[in-house]
């Protein structure tokens, strides 16, 4: 299966989800990452995306 290109949603950075975002991206794909807990929260996992093209939806769903 090609990855590259492709747009990726993973739900969740524990840490499943964090090297599922990392492999992902490093693979060409475009990846955007939801998670309910805060930037706050999740800073070291962030950190060790930080080199990435990765982008976040934290904090819960908008209620909008």
């Amino acid at each position: 299966m090609e990855i590259k290109g492709k747009k990726v949603l993973v739900l969740g950075l524990a840490r499943t989800g964090r090297e599922c975002a990392r492999f992902l991206a490093q693979h060409g794909a475009s990846v955007q990452v939801t998670d309910v807990r805060s930037e706050v929260e999740l800073k070291q996992e962030m950190e060790t995306l930080a080199a990435l093209p990765i982008r976040y939806f934290l904090g819960g769903e908008d209620p909008d």
